[in-house]
């Protein structure tokens, strides 16, 4: 399920591809929600797209989930530039991937774009084992 989410743990990739849909999908927005907690990331953008109740989200909504995770990966570039791998860098470095994670998440085909939800997840968490957790898988 995915060739992002195995090349950081393939044992998860495999046991997502044994669940249904509606189990994937679960799970995806449990770890979503854990990663937007965990780096504070608050935006308007991600709130609405949070806050579907299982309605799918309109283009419109997810060209600017997409537009904000682009926004978020520039700013943490032009941290980077300037400061290196300091904790600024990675605090907004872990923002932009927890915005990608949200974007994935949205996508109508679950099985298609759990694997990269997740992937972008782990890095907004910042381990494999956070994942781990956050998934009880």
């Amino acid at each position: 399920m995915g060739t992002r989410l195995a090349t950081v743990s393939p044992d998860l990739s495999a046991r997502l591809g044994s669940l249904t849909e509606d189990e994937v999908r679960r799970r995806v927005s449990v770890v979503v929600r854990a990663a937007l907690a965990d780096t504070g990331l608050t935006d308007p953008t991600v709130v609405e797209a949070l806050d579907l109740g299982g309605s799918e989200p309109t283009a419109d909504l997810r060209l600017a989930v997409e537009a904000l995770a682009a926004r978020l990966d520039q700013e943490a570039w032009r941290i980077q530039e300037r400061e290196g791998d300091s904790a600024h860098y990675l605090a907004a470095f872990k923002q932009a991937r927890a915005a990608s994670a949200v974007f994935f998440s949205l996508n109508p085909d679950v099985r298609g774009s759990a694997a990269d939800a997740l992937y972008e997840a782990q890095a907004a968490l910042g381990s494999v084992e956070s994942l781990r957790t956050h998934l009880s898988l």
